[in-house]
C-alpha cells in the first residue's frame, strides 16, 4: 500500500498493489516518482508512481532478490546467488 502521511494524524491510502502480484517482496525502495521492489525469486520489478501504477521493467537476478538501493542513476540488488 501507499500512504500519504503528509499529516501524520491522518494518513491516507493513496494506492495499493496487488499482494498477489507480489508475493515474496522482501524490501523496497523509492526515488523520486519510482519504486524499485526487491521481490524475491522473482528478481527486480521497477513500478513507476503515478495515479496507475505499471511495471515499467523488471529483471531477473538468477537467485533471490533480498535488497534494493538505488545511487548515482545505478540499481544495487542483493541477491543470494553468487
Amino acid at each position: 500500500r501507499i500512504v500519504d502521511v503528509s499529516d501524520p494524524w491522518n494518513p491516507r491510502e493513496v494506492n495499493h498493489i496487488r499482494v498477489d502480484e507480489y508475493t515474496s517482496t522482501r524490501a523496497v525502495f523509492v526515488q523520486d516518482s519510482l519504486m524499485f521492489l526487491a521481490d524475491g525469486s522473482r528478481g527486480l520489478h521497477i513500478v513507476k508512481l503515478t495515479d496507475e501504477l505499471s511495471v515499467i521493467g523488471y529483471f531477473r537476478t538468477g537467485g533471490n532478490a533480498m535488497d534494493v538501493a538505488v545511487k548515482d542513476g545505478k540499481i544495487y540488488v542483493a541477491d543470494d546467488e553468487d
